[in-house]
């Protein structure tokens, strides 16, 4: 189905509604659209409606699909709604830049060190002055004394 409304939106109904809601709005539209009381080209169209309404029943009847369906096709339309201000776009985008900046990665958990954000784009530990492995060796000491 390439319908860009929601099954909730071809039924008529709430996201909330109830079983016997849906059941009596399915069945209204089912009366309204049935291409039997259509004829030519809008019998076609009205086939394809029919269609879309018996898949969106079909969905939202069964408590288990309805529920998978609630869970990624909703959830994704509620994500992409909210996602339409530019500022809540750029919000997202370094929120998601942030939580991955401070996740524990492999390096830098070794390093003991917290990431900071730069124009790449990636992490980047932060340098310590750390003491040099390789001592001086004192001026007398070399000569043999």
């Amino acid at each position: 189905m390439t319908d860009p409304r929601t099954f909730y939106e071809i039924l008529e109904v709430e996201p909330l509604a109830s079983g016997d809601q849906i059941k009596a709005a399915f069945r209204r539209l089912a009366r309204e659209r049935h291409p039997d009381r259509f004829q030519g080209a809008t019998r076609a169209t009205a086939e394809l409606e029919f269609q879309a309404i018996t898949e969106a029943y079909n969905v939202l009847s069964d408590p288990d699909q309805r529920g998978r369906y609630d869970q990624t096709v909703t959830g994704s339309a509620r994500k992409a709604q909210q996602l339409t201000n530019p500022h809540e776009v750029a919000r997202a985008l370094l929120g998601k830049a942030a939580s991955l900046a401070n996740q524990p990665g492999q390096r830098r958990a070794e390093r003991g060190g917290e990431g900071v954000l730069r124009a790449g784009g990636g992490a980047r530990p932060r340098e310590r002055e750390r003491p040099s492995p390789v001592r001086p060796v004192p001026r007398e000491a070399g000569r043999g004394a």
